[in-house]
């Protein structure tokens, strides 16, 4: 029997007031309610100021809503929302896992709860994703949201299906397994760090680019002129635009960069200390959560930059007390070079909710962007594929 939970839901533009739990009095039929705010109660990730700082990067309304039960807070969901006409979507957040906090067990009602809770406030669509320590079976997670009322299927990827029909009954959750590249640190400094790497040739080439570039703490300069520049460079050789918004990392210099859980690291030169890289990271616990890593592939192309960006932030995590390094997934090549450094590869699982209500909503809209790429003048999509 599912437990009953319910909510009082803020979109604050502030950081968020400290939520507070209203007392029912013995015998009540109601549950205790939970007041929106900052998931300080909780005891997975919850990490508010960068919360609100990716917010204002994304210039986008910060959703949050809590899940009570029994008597007891049972979950925190926050997330930026980026409204597509009368429809909002519950996005998902550069720093995994972050969307929302609660207890493995509690996850399929939580789901649940937040989806009927959003469509309240017009947000048809909410992405989460579940952290790899939670050890979610996603077929036994399947059955347990079935369990509560929500239909899922497990997909590949969240990809409308090809000729998808607008009206069709597609189920409101859709699972798709993904694997995280986690990087145990066991050595005190960097040079113990790469000596931890288990294949010999990539030993060799870290050893080589050590000599030749140092890493230091990143400087506003780094942050205005050179991080644009790598980001443009990185996602341009894959064709894609830079997800962040003009002067997105303007704000997170103002915000964290004297912040000792946010860490800004800086790939130089030697010879000429020319920024040739930069990473970023945030640290909750004994965990170090990979941001962004993105290199000049304009120069230093002989020298393992990539790597030693990883090898860097890993000592300097090393140093705050971490323990692990969570550098995300990719494809099966960035997944594989994760490994040769030493990354094992622990399965997670994403999910994204519908409410049934709004599916239409979403399948037209998706509809109208296909129609629209295909209308577009200039070559037909066979011609250069």
């Amino acid at each position: 029997m599912t437990k009953k939970r319910q909510f009082r839901g803020c979109e604050p533009q502030a950081p968020p007031p400290r939520p507070r739990v209203t007392s029912i009095p013995p015998g009540s039929s109601e549950t205790e309610k939970f007041h929106a705010g900052h998931p300080g109660l909780t005891t997975a990730f919850a990490t508010p100021d960068i919360l609100q700082t990716l917010s204002l990067m994304f210039r986008r309304p910060l959703m949050s809503l809590g899940v009570c039960g029994d008597g007891d807070l049972q979950g925190v969901a926050q997330w930026p929302i980026d409204w597509k006409g009368p429809v909002g979507i519950a996005q998902r957040l550069p720093v995994r896992y972050i969307g929302l906090v609660s207890e493995p067990e509690d996850v399929a009602a939580s789901v649940h709860a937040l989806q009927k809770a959003l469509a309240k406030r017009r947000v048809g669509r909410a992405y989460y994703s579940f952290p790899p320590h939670y050890r979610l079976n996603i077929e036994e997670l399947q059955d347990q949201l079935s369990i509560v009322g929500l239909a899922a299927t497990i997909r590949s990827d969240f990809a409308s299906l090809p000729d998808h029909p607008i009206a069709s009954g597609e189920s409101p959750v859709v699972l798709v397994p993904n694997v995280a590249c986690i990087l145990r640190m066991e050595g005190t400094s960097e040079e113990e760090i790469i000596a931890a790497v288990a294949q010999a040739r990539a030993r060799t080439s870290l050893r080589q680019t050590l000599r030749n570039i140092s890493g230091r703490d990143a400087t506003m300069e780094d942050v205005a002129v050179h991080l644009p520049r790598f980001m443009a460079g990185t996602y341009g050789r894959t064709g894609n635009d830079v997800p962040y918004p003009p002067g997105a990392f303007d704000i997170f210099w103002q915000r964290h960069h004297m912040d000792p859980n946010v860490l800004m690291r800086t790939i130089a030169l030697e010879a000429s200390n020319q920024p040739v890289g930069m990473a970023i990271g945030i640290v909750h616990h004994d965990v170090v959560y990979s941001l962004l890593l993105v290199r000049d592939y304009t120069v230093a192309k002989s020298l393992n930059v990539t790597a030693r960006l990883i090898t860097d932030m890993a000592a300097k995590a090393r140093a705050n007390g971490c323990s692990y390094f969570d550098l995300g997934g990719g494809t099966i090549v960035i997944k594989e070079f994760k490994v040769r450094l030493g990354c094992r590869c622990q399965s997670y699982v994403d999910l994204r909710v519908t409410h049934p209500s709004y599916g239409p909503l979403f399948s037209l809209w998706e509809y109208r962007k296909k129609r629209h790429r295909l209308l577009r003048p200039g070559p037909q999509s066979g011609a250069g594929s």
